[in-house]
């Protein structure tokens, strides 16, 4: 366990002992620059740039970033309930019902629940903080062009 984290570190660190901010901003931008298509796709199918309006246009900016904040946000949330084992149990029944489903000859010891939470464990974890607050960064933007709307 000590070897991969050490290679977890190599790879978040700079040469200068550093942390490197390359791969976070690089996972921000990426999801800020999906989600903002996301909201243009949206505003293009409503007909943002035909309607003369300005509140129906506001309208339209909040609930596109709105529906796409409530997305990346709830994505997000799966990942975290996902990489702190709620679904592990479901996952356990389907690999045992296939594996004893299976026409061989079985030569290899089925690994209990444990076992498999303890491999599970010992993988690393990837990153999903990042879906969370880029779908808070999308749900604030909405939340202020509904605020302008009400005005």
């Amino acid at each position: 366990m000590s070897n991969q984290n050490t290679q977890n570190e190599s790879r978040t660190t700079e040469k200068n002992g550093r942390p490197s901010l390359k791969k976070p901003l690089l996972a921000y931008g990426i999801t800020i620059g999906i989600g903002l298509l996301l909201v243009l796709a949206f505003l293009l199918s409503r007909g943002f740039f035909k309607e003369s309006l300005p509140l129906e246009r506001i309208r339209m900016l909040s609930d596109g970033f709105f529906i796409v904040g409530i997305m990346t946000a709830g994505i997000g949330g799966l990942f975290f309930v996902s990489q702190n084992g709620a679904f592990d149990a479901i996952s356990y029944s389907v690999r045992t019902f296939w594996w004893f489903t299976q026409i061989r000859r079985h030569t290899k010891k089925h690994e209990t629940y444990r076992e498999y939470r303890e491999r599970l464990n010992d993988k690393p974890r990837a990153p999903f903080l990042f879906l969370v607050f880029c779908g808070l960064g999308f749900l604030a933007v909405a939340g202020i062009f509904t605020a302008i709307y009400m005005i």
